[in-house]
């Protein structure tokens, strides 16, 4: 079994020292699963020992003591919620050497956790305030209509914004103030077949818009979130013997069967979208959402899937059945996250991965200021740390998160340059589909068809 606990950019790998991937922004859906990294612990300095030397002459009359100085006002640490992986000891290390700011950082799984945790600031247990958040960039909109407001950043203090890949801070702006509309009443709508059979269908959930969420303040951008990392979901492909499979749509080519993995139920769904032609994702982005035209795109989908299960060798597999199952060549093809198509590319070069002609699937999480936020000073230090070129390089290193930060890439070492490069070119940043929000009300469709 191919075991992983590194990441595979940081080179060379390992088969015995790999970390396992991230899926926790891989998976494209709102419930999360973070990398196993442990979280950082600061290591306070021990005793001074006493001086154990003894005095040599008669003790003489002793000078007035000086005067004490009033000690420094201990400096406020940077209070970080993020995901595990996103704040490598190392990086936290020298950003405290190099800001004096110290770091406390608690980590999440989900987007729940990062509500669960923001809802609970003051309480026993919790930091007084949070100071920075990354949640997905497709649900800030969430966050921030439905649940906890954050403060509109201000650019001014943000040291390398022209450093950012172009497409990615496009994203994040179209995201941050998305008016995710109100779900459309439950009698306007006709609820499929497979929706009517779940149990405890209650309808579309309408969204509850806070009334005292603050307002923008006047003389703002309005900009709640920038870039922190991001990543696609295409596919991984044995070159040698399959040098013809580029498309989701290849997936059901009888001359595959059966050597097909795909990972969980909704990335499933998606790529059957699009390989139809169908825009998943655009049909997410609809304002008012429209329960109607989400299950029809589910409903091919699902329907496509289940005419292709000849050709699928495993489903729903979880990242180390993945890439055991392509390390051991039973699957010849899958639909797989970045890192593992660039692990399987550097143990195998017979493996490629690839970004479908249909586009790749794509995530970005952003950096955002909670409205209690008690050290905005920190937070905005920590965002331009990790906007340095050479700092994000180390970041994507060390994480496995590919940064925002165009110039990242002439920082890394060249077997990295290789395997990334063709990813953050303008070609390839334009064929990704984002993820957008996923509307309340539109969950209740999505869950009838992630049940097996």
């Amino acid at each position: 079994m191919l075991h992983l606990s590194r990441s595979v950019l940081s080179a060379p790998p390992q088969i015995q020292s790999l970390r396992p991937q991230p899926t926790a922004l891989l998976r494209l859906t709102w419930g999360i699963v973070a990398i196993g990294l442990g979280a950082c612990q600061a290591l306070a300095p021990g005793p001074t020992p006493p001086n154990a030397s003894l005095p040599t002459a008669a003790p003489q009359a002793s000078p007035p003591e000086p005067s004490i100085p009033e000690p420094n006002p201990t400096v406020q640490p940077l209070h970080l919620l993020t995901w595990q992986g996103y704040a490598p000891p190392e990086l936290v290390q020298r950003f405290e050497e190099t800001t004096g700011f110290p770091v406390e950082v608690t980590y999440i799984n989900s987007n729940a956790e990062l509500i669960q945790h923001l809802s609970q600031q003051g309480q026993a247990g919790s930091p007084t305030a949070y100071d920075l958040v990354t949640p997905l960039a497709s649900d800030l909109p969430l966050t921030q209509n439905q649940y906890l407001p954050y403060q509109p950043l201000d650019l001014e203090r943000i040291e390398n914004l022209k450093g950012l890949v172009p497409t990615l801070s496009r994203q994040a702006v179209k995201w941050n103030n998305l008016n995710l509309g109100k779900a459309r009443p439950a009698t306007n709508s006709s609820p499929s077949s497979r929706q009517q059979q779940s149990e405890g269908n209650s309808g579309a959930t309408t969204a509850n818009n806070n009334p005292d969420r603050p307002k923008t303040p006047k003389g703002t951008q309005g900009q709640y979130g920038l870039p922190a990392a991001w990543g696609t979901v295409g596919l991984v492909v044995q070159q040698q013997s399959h040098p013809d499979l580029t498309a989701y749509r290849h997936l059901c080519d009888r001359s595959l069967s059966p050597g097909i993995a795909l990972p969980d139920r909704f990335l499933s769904l998606m790529a059957a979208a699009y390989a139809q032609n169908l825009d998943p994702f655009k049909v997410l982005e609809q304002v008012p959402p429209d329960p109607e035209a989400w299950d029809e795109v589910l409903d091919a989908s699902d329907q496509y899937l289940q005419d292709c299960q000849d050709n699928i060798v495993a489903q729903g597999q979880d990242h180390q059945q993945m890439l055991d199952l392509l390390y051991d060549e039973t699957a010849i093809a899958a639909l797989v996250w970045d890192n593992t198509g660039w692990l399987l590319q550097q143990l195998n070069p017979n493996f490629r991965f690839i970004t479908p002609e249909e586009g790749a699937l794509g995530w970005i999480t952003v950096f955002a200021l909670p409205q209690s936020a008690d050290n905005p000073d920190a937070a905005y230090a920590w965002i331009n740390f990790l906007y340095q070129p050479d700092q994000a390089a180390a970041f994507t290193l060390s994480s496995g998160f590919l940064s925002p930060i165009a110039a990242t890439v002439d920082a890394l070492p060249a077997p990295q340059q290789d395997l990334i490069r063709p990813f953050y070119t303008p070609q390839s940043l334009d064929r990704i589909h984002w993820l957008p929000p996923h509307p309340l009300a539109l969950e209740s469709v999505t869950a009838t068809y992630l049940q097996p």
